[in-house]
């Protein structure tokens, strides 16, 4: 650019000659065009790396929510599809693995026509596992399909487990006792039974915590915080009655944070 500028001064003046004036000009339309191929270079460069990049996205495969893999249903080298490939089981539609949420448990079982109609989602319920008969665990009726099966007169529903632990897994047997609400009339009478002869339990409102909706306080057991869903009452001052759920002298966890896992370890303080 300055040599031409240069040769167009000295062309002014009349020092030089109109051949070396073309000459300069052609250089620098030589020089213009190669700039224009190196910066269209560096963005067809710049598209092949956001591409590079994308592919290299495409290879990593998330789960939609946090689990566990408990079945591994691809190979290294194997190929897969969302769609199925050749050579893959049609009812693998291209997965490589089953996660679970261990933390969201439920049981599918079958109810008689018959007995269907005293069941509504959330009724309470009581699961027992097969493996462990002395354990017990509290269930919620999730879900009353709205289909029956004509066939075996029976239709499914799906309870959740509301307090799993480490023993409850995936695939596992287990047995289902609905626990039908008692009239008001008995209601009321076990409730002014209760209040007359059963002892007050009040918690500060820092151990009361919320998980998927459910009211819960966090109970130290042996060393492992336990969740326990509990049912609170009046408020007092920066205090909270519990009106089932907790028993007196029992341990709760404070401030319980977010990371915090039914069954996992906790200490003490100034233990």
């Amino acid at each position: 650019m300055r040599q031409l500028e240069r040769q167009r001064a000295l062309s002014k003046d009349g020092i030089t000659t109109a051949a070396a004036l073309t000459t300069a000009e052609a250089t620098e339309a030589v020089s213009a065009a190669r700039v224009k191929t190196a910066n269209a270079a560096i963005v067809s460069a710049r598209a092949r790396v956001r591409v590079i990049e994308e592919s290299l996205e495409n290879t990593n495969v998330r789960a939609p929510f946090d689990g566990v893999v408990i079945k591994k249903r691809a190979e290294v080298g194997e190929t897969v599809s969302p769609f199925g490939v050749a050579g893959q089981a049609t009812r693998e539609g291209g997965a490589i693995a089953t996660i679970a949420d261990l933390h969201e448990l439920e049981v599918q079982t079958e109810v008689a026509e018959t007995s269907v109609g005293k069941l509504s989602r959330s009724l309470p319920a009581a699961v027992k596992l097969q493996a462990y008969p002395d354990a017990d665990f509290q269930g919620r009726v999730r879900e009353i399909f709205p289909s029956a099966d004509r066939a075996k007169a029976i239709v499914e529903v799906r309870v959740t487990i509301l307090n799993p632990d480490e023993k409850v897994k995936p695939e596992m047997t287990a047995s289902v006792t609905f626990q039908q609400p008692p009239s008001k009339a008995a209601a009321g009478a076990a409730a002014d039974r209760a209040l007359s002869t059963a002892p007050i339990v009040v918690v500060t409102k820092r151990a009361i915590a919320q998980r998927g909706g459910q009211t819960v306080a966090w109970v130290v057991t042996n060393g492992l915080a336990v969740m326990r869903p509990v049912v609170l009452g009046p408020e007092r001052l920066d205090q909270v009655e519990v009106r089932s759920g907790l028993v007196p002298g029992e341990a709760v966890v404070l401030n319980p944070p977010e990371t915090v896992q039914n069954g996992g370890p906790v200490r003490v303080k100034g233990a």
